[in-house]
């Protein structure tokens, strides 16, 4: 080999050694580029994490997009989701799928064609009148935004919003026990004109029913005639208190610790906690009620103490951070999981979303709500606390699709003038000074006022009826409006219904005995002969008697 020849080849490793030297250069860099880039993402997350606790508005760059009635997100000939290619396809990364929505569940996670035959085997969009509801919620690049808004199976794209929820907070906390003795006679209310009570006391069922000194809030459901007066104000229930039926609670979070969240009467399930930890869409907070809100919405819709219907089930949906500040996106979700919740985990398939929130009017919230009532869900929704027409809100405006619509009003029946009000109000219940549970500690109550607690109130009212007897979501918003007291409310515009949420009685009356959930009306007791009934029957009284008096409560009915 000549020198020649020694030199090229020299020449060749050196060139090899300074090219790779510089590509490891190069590949160093990166990394540190990627880092640092990580680094400041990091501090712009941070940041808009905490900007985003109390923003209010619409969140740049990310849409709602929801389906036409015959696209799915398969597409029909290659069979592969055709907006997750679209994105994936996009030069850069920006854009970025947050939600998927599909109510019923398969129906938007198969072909076009497949959808059909399932809409056609089930009748829905048949008879039952039931509609669907697709789409997705996404961050978009300009030309991501522009390829959807013009593509054939987008029906339309929404700007996402950040949601605020409604409410007064008047007294933070207390740890006081509430003054509420138990009544220690039948007959000990003073019926003046101010202060009528309704001549209720018989229930036209066989049946044992509670009573207790109550506020004047829970006195004012199952009175038609106004009680003003705390020492003439009562609340009845009975054994089961919705103990079958689930209400979601879309908000803050729930305390679920909270030892009004207990089960105080269940014949095997005293001291069971009624609340499921369901959905957390706010992973950084944890599943926890930072706020208070959710918890004193669910206080009053089923606490022990401060809820209408004492044995419901509880479950809370956290779409809301601890500034009480939310997005559409996650809440339209939100409905989505409560859904499947409902039909795919409980037994009774019977159920209701609360959301005690609002904001601007967002169709695609609006479809999703009539989507998931058309296919047999409750809702209650607060009209909102900006003092308007509660039809330029949401979730207020879904009123015309089947959603119950609840104004505030105080103890004297007075408008309360926070609330909405106009022809999408369904109806009215206490919002004004309301206590309830607090996230504060396990013990502790708090009180505050808003159109958000005055949902709650007919949520549990619907929850009882809905145990009592099952029935459409558009049989129940009927039953609700013609049960209702009328014309009590004052200073209340011509368009609202003034219109005062009212428990029936047969809602009330318990179906099985107290000491037995095997014993109940019409099954046991009926194959007994005449003097043993009696006998049994007067045994089991006094057992009752001793349990509820116990728990602080007295029978104020007992015949099988």
């Amino acid at each position: 080999m000549n020198i020649k020849t020694l030199l090229l080849i020299q020449a060749i490793i050196i060139a090899f050694f300074f090219v790779s030297l510089y590509f490891l250069v190069l590949k160093i860099e990166d990394i540190e580029e990627k880092k640092f880039n990580d680094f400041l993402n990091s501090i712009i997350n941070d940041n808009n994490e905490s900007i985003e606790e109390n923003s209010t508005g619409i969140i740049k760059n990310q849409y709602i997009v929801v389906l036409r009635d015959n696209a799915t997100f398969i597409d029909e000939f290659t069979r592969t989701n055709w907006i997750k290619r679209a994105i994936d396809d996009e030069n850069g990364s920006y854009s970025k799928i947050i939600h998927y929505y599909s109510m019923p569940k398969s129906i938007g996670w198969n072909t076009p064609s497949e959808s059909l035959k399932l809409l056609k085997k089930n009748n829905i969009n048949g008879d039952n009148d039931i509609t669907t509801f697709k789409g997705f919620a996404a961050k978009l690049s300009p030309d991501m935004y522009e390829y959807f808004v013009r593509h054939p199976s987008v029906k339309y794209v929404e700007c996402d919003e950040y949601v605020q929820i409604d409410d007064i907070i008047e007294n933070q906390s207390s740890n006081e026990k509430p003054i509420y003795d138990i009544s220690s006679s039948l007959n000990d209310n003073k019926n003046d004109d101010k202060n009528k009570v309704d001549n209720n006391d018989e229930v036209e069922a066989s049946s044992v029913v509670y009573k207790i000194k109550s506020s004047l809030n829970l006195s004012r459901l199952i009175n038609h005639n106004p009680v003003t007066d705390i020492n003439n104000a009562y609340y009845k229930f009975g054994y089961e208190s919705a103990y079958d039926v689930y209400v979601y609670v879309v908000d803050t979070g729930v305390n679920a610790d909270h030892s009004s969240f207990l089960d105080k009467l269940g014949y095997d399930t005293v001291d069971k906690k009624r609340v499921i930890l369901g959905k957390n869409y706010l992973e950084s907070e944890g599943i926890e009620d930072k706020n208070g809100h959710g918890t004193h919405v669910a206080g009053i819709i089923g606490s022990t103490t401060w809820g209408v219907a004492k044995r419901v089930n509880i479950v809370s949906v956290k779409v809301m951070n601890k500034k009480g500040s939310g997005k559409w996106s996650d809440i339209i979700s939100a409905i989505e999981w409560c859904q499947n919740h409902l039909f795919n985990e409980t037994t009774s398939k019977k159920g209701i979303i609360n959301i005690s929130l609002s904001g601007s009017v967002k169709m695609s919230a609006n479809n999703a709500i009539k989507a998931s009532i058309s296919q047999g869900v409750h809702f209650t929704v607060a009209a909102g606390n900006n003092g308007n027409n509660a039809c330029q809100y949401s979730p207020a405006s879904a009123s015309e699709y089947g959603a119950v619509v609840v104004g505030s009003i105080g103890n004297d029946d007075t408008y309360s003038k926070f609330s909405n009000y106009g022809s999408c109000i369904t109806l009215y219940a206490p919002g004004y000074k309301i206590l309830s549970t607090s996230n504060l500690d396990n013990t502790s109550f708090r009180e505050m006022s808003g159109t958000s607690m005055a949902a709650p109130h007919v949520a549990g009212v619907m929850a009882l009826i809905l145990s009592a007897k099952n029935m459409s979501p558009r049989d129940l918003y009927n039953t609700l409006i013609n049960e209702a007291s009328v014309g009590y409310i004052k200073n209340l515009d011509e368009e609202s219904p003034n219109l005062i949420a009212y428990l029936p009685q047969y809602a009330i009356a318990s179906r099985c005995n107290p000491l037995d959930p095997y014993d109940c009306i019409n099954s046991s007791y009926k194959s007994k002969s005449k003097n043993n009934e009696e006998n049994d029957s007067l045994k089991d009284y006094k057992l009752r008697e001793e349990k509820v008096y116990e728990d602080n409560y007295i029978i104020l009915q007992n015949s099988f």
